[in-house]
C-alpha cells in the first residue's frame, strides 16, 4: 500500500502490479490492495481522477483476467472498469485470448488489429 500512495502521490497515470520478470507476479491481493490506495487516494481528493491501473505478470487466461476485473468492480463498480482506469499487460493472456476468440468466432480474425 505504501508504495502505491507515494506513487499515486508523486502523480502517477497508472499504477502497476509487477514487470512479470520475478519469480511471483501479480496477486488478487495485491491488485486488491493497489485498487483500494487508489480508491483511497481518489475519495480524500476530488481533484485527483486519473490514477489507473495496470494488472500485468502472470495473467494468462480469461478465467483469471477475469478476476481482476471482478475485484476492480467490487472496489469502484462497473462504469469505472475501462480502459481509461483497467489495463491488462500480459501478452500471454493476449496470445490466448485471441486463440480463444479464432476458435470461438464464425469469421476470420484481423490480427494485424492486435
Amino acid at each position: 500500500k505504501k508504495a502505491s500512495d507515494i506513487c499515486i502521490k508523486a502523480g502517477a497515470d497508472f499504477i502497476k502490479t509487477s514487470t512479470g520478470k520475478v519469480p511471483v507476479n501479480a496477486t488478487i491481493e495485491a491488485a486488491e490492495t493497489m485498487l483500494k490506495a487508489i480508491k483511497d487516494a481518489v475519495d480524500k481528493d476530488e481533484n485527483l481522477t486519473a490514477v489507473g491501473f495496470k494488472a500485468a505478470g502472470g495473467i494468462r487466461d480469461f478465467e483469471a483476467a477475469e478476476k481482476y476485473v471482478e475485484v476492480a468492480k467490487k472496489i469502484f463498480g462497473e462504469k469505472w472498469v475501462t480502459s481509461e482506469h483497467f489495463r491488462f499487460g500480459a501478452s500471454s493472456l493476449l496470445k490466448n485470448l485471441i486463440t480463444y476468440i479464432k476458435e470461438g468466432s464464425s469469421g476470420p480474425i484481423d490480427e494485424s488489429v492486435y
